[in-house]
């Protein structure tokens, strides 16, 4: 994730031994390879001196050549997804790409000195750092942020006396600078504030690195000596775990997990760690390039160097009697459910549920020791991200991992389970169900006419149904769409939070099909008191006359007179100062008569 740029020659010692884990791949160029990043085992990139960008679709075996059109020396790559990425280097450069590596497109990062480090904590937020240089030294470092996927940076911090070599973030809002002299700064709010930590060194520190949240390693060094520091408390203080004269400054390095992990350097040192630093051996390789990145990602671990030096390690991964089902990937689990993560087993009492949201780069403990019942549920955390995976086990002995990355996203205010329709007569009948709410103020029923008479296909909004506010209760809605003519609508609902935000739901279509015959129905309520309801149904448009009349025959008031659609027609009659009595309602069309009779109780 980072690159240091040294003004000063270096003379290397040979240093060749033979541990079995790590290969070295030649991969067709002899550029210092400065910076890496990888997707999945086989996915990954690599940058370096003199604008080279490389990627590899099957492991680091064959390697395509990605034109950068730059010709200055790349430090940094970082790939949110298989897509989108972003590369930075000297004099201020910053690169992306959105098809995979296929066309990388100049960025405007706003300054114009080295960019060493950059990283991304989602699709919109990221991360870079700089520094100025005098004389071969350090003067000044800049934390650099974007909201807009690296379309534009402003300047997030500015530190006058040091220069900022690398960067961390373990999720959104957690995250760790590192830099010349001891200086390191941390943030717990997105990087709207940074804290200065300096951890009582004057070495330069090149990488840091946090495997959990409360965990974190820093390596550095001159060159005469190797550093590594540990801090147990999130980086509120560091204790110094290694300072050596057997070996020349670190600049890289990875943990798998609190306790195991590797950082190389100068000279092709690589050393490797199993208890969380207390003792270092170093790997056998045949190489005495300098190192500078060490990743990996499900069990396989990439190192890179000066002179196209490529590093492959295979993880001996134990045979597991694990197998994840749920999730493995491709799941949208929203933050604050719950979420039953599920696996079958086989001879094991016991098992630790880790989860990442980095693509395995770090993990977190879910539950340790929890009875092996092949179903946990589990309360879905606040981070959002593409890129989790859970691990189940005792890791490293034991364990199985999710096959693919799934996300943790937004949760949605409304989880609505059902939406349909159902006409009767010409009325609509909405349903709809909800299984959660979330701060569910109301629903806007709304309605667009397809066919028919007033067609229109905008959206009109019919009637507000309330909502129950916040609940893990089902919950069951209605709305009824009254006297509807002939046609064909589509109806949807307008969810709105309380704070005014909304959501759409799937709309549903309806279609309101005329009678296939002229009548005149019983009015209802009969008797009725103080108004009753009278329906006619037309087959076709007609002109009508709808008139009522006493028992004697004498008419007495006229309802309808006139161009009628195609439908079933309802009207409220009320007789207001008619006196109490029998009443006879007639309908008369061109081709059709008809009478009924109704009772008035006063």
């Amino acid at each position: 994730m980072k690159a240091f740029y040294l003004i000063c020659s270096m003379l290397f010692v040979l240093n060749i031994s033979n541990y079995p884990q790590w290969t070295e791949i030649p991969i067709g160029t002899s550029a210092n390879l400065i910076g890496l990043h990888f997707t999945s085992v086989n996915t990954g990139w690599v940058v370096g001196t003199n604008g080279t960008i490389l990627k590899t679709t099957n492991g680091g075996n064959w390697w395509s050549v990605q034109q950068s059109n730059l010709n200055v020396d790349l430090a940094s790559v970082y790939f949110i997804d298989s897509l989108k990425g972003w590369v930075c280097g000297l004099n201020g450069q910053i690169l992306k790409t959105t098809n995979g590596g296929d066309t990388w497109v100049q960025k405007p990062s706003g300054v114009t000195e080295n960019i060493n480090s950059i990283i991304f904590v989602n699709q919109s937020d990221g991360f870079a750092v700089t520094s100025d240089w005098y004389s071969g030294f350090p003067y000044s470092g800049r934390i650099l942020k974007t909201s807009n996927g690296g379309e534009s940076w402003t300047i997030n911090l500015f530190d006058d006396s040091h220069g900022i070599i690398d960067l961390f973030f373990l999720d959104q809002n957690n995250g760790w600078v590192c830099g010349s002299n001891g200086a390191t700064y941390k943030t717990t709010n997105g990087g709207n504030t940074w804290n200065y930590i300096n951890a009582n060194t004057g070495y330069w520190l090149f990488d840091i690195f946090y495997p959990s949240k409360n965990t974190g390693y820093l390596v550095g060094g001159n060159t005469n000596s190797d550093f590594i520091a540990k801090s147990t408390n999130s980086g509120s203080s560091w204790s110094h775990i290694r300072e050596s004269f057997q070996d020349k400054m670190l600049i890289g390095s990875f943990f798998i997990n609190d306790s195991e992990g590797w950082a190389c350097g100068y000279d092709g040192v690589l050393l490797k760690t199993i208890n969380g630093g207390n003792n270092w051996i170093s790997e056998q390789i045949s190489t005495n390039e300098q190192l500078r990145e060490i990743f990996f990602i499900d069990a396989v671990g990439y190192c890179i160097g000066f002179s196209g030096t490529f590093l492959k390690y295979h993880y001996a991964q134990p045979t597991s009697n694990i197998q994840i089902i749920s999730p493995n990937g491709g799941e949208d689990w929203e933050i604050g459910s719950t979420k039953q993560i599920t696996w079958n087993s086989t001879e094991i009492n016991y098992v630790n549920i880790e989860y990442s949201y980095n693509n395995g780069l770090s993990w977190n403990t879910v539950v340790s020791s929890y009875p092996n019942s092949n179903v946990y549920n589990w309360t879905v955390p606040n981070i959002l991200s593409d890129n989790c995976l859970v691990r189940i086990g005792d890791y490293p002995s034991s364990y199985d991992v999710s096959d693919n990355s799934f996300s943790i996203v937004e949760p949605v205010p409304v989880e609505l389970t059902s939406f349909s329709s159902e006409v009767v007569g010409n009325d609509v009948i909405l349903y709809w169900t909800t299984t959660t709410e979330t701060n569910n103020s109301e629903f806007n029923v709304q309605r667009s006419v397809i066919s028919g008479e007033g067609k229109n296909f905008e959206w009109l909004t019919l009637g507000i149904v309330n909502g129950n506010g916040t609940t893990t209760e089902p919950q069951i809605y209605s709305f009824v769409d009254e006297n509807i003519s002939a046609g064909i609508f589509q109806y949807r609902l307008k969810q709105i939070d309380y704070n005014g935000a909304f959501e759409y739901s799937n709309s549903i279509e309806v279609e309101i099909n005329p009678p296939t015959k002229l009548s005149l129905e019983q009015n209802y309520p009969n008797p009725f008191n103080p108004s009753t309801t009278i329906q006619f149904n037309l087959a076709k448009d007609s002109y009508v006359s709808l008139k009522v009349y006493n028992i004697t025959g004498q008419e007495v008031l006229t309802l309808v007179e006139g161009f009628i659609k195609a439908g079933v027609q309802k009207l409220n009659f009320e007789p207001n100062n008619l006196p109490s009595g029998i009443y006879l309602y007639r309908i008369v069309t061109e081709d059709f008569s008809a009478v009924q009779k109704m009772t008035y109780l006063k």
